[in-house]
């Protein structure tokens, strides 16, 4: 989160244990008595017909997602 009011957030996402992604500056709120208080994860694979499939069946595995307030 951010102190309420300037961009100072942050959201870093790590693969295979090397920083993957890392925002800085980020402004997710204005006031104190709002914060995030859920995690939404979606993958899509595909579009609105057949000719979107893969041409073969296709796996992924996600794991160990870790949400902190703090440096892990």
């Amino acid at each position: 989160m951010n102190t309420p009011g300037p961009k100072n957030g942050v959201v870093q996402g790590w693969l295979d244990g090397v920083l993957a992604l890392d925002q800085k500056a980020i402004r997710f709120r204005e006031v104190s008595t709002f914060a995030i208080d859920a995690f939404y994860f979606s993958t899509f694979f595909g579009g609105a017909d057949a000719t979107w499939a893969p041409p073969k069946d296709v796996y992924i595995a996600f794991d160990d997602f870790v949400i902190s307030t703090s440096p892990i």
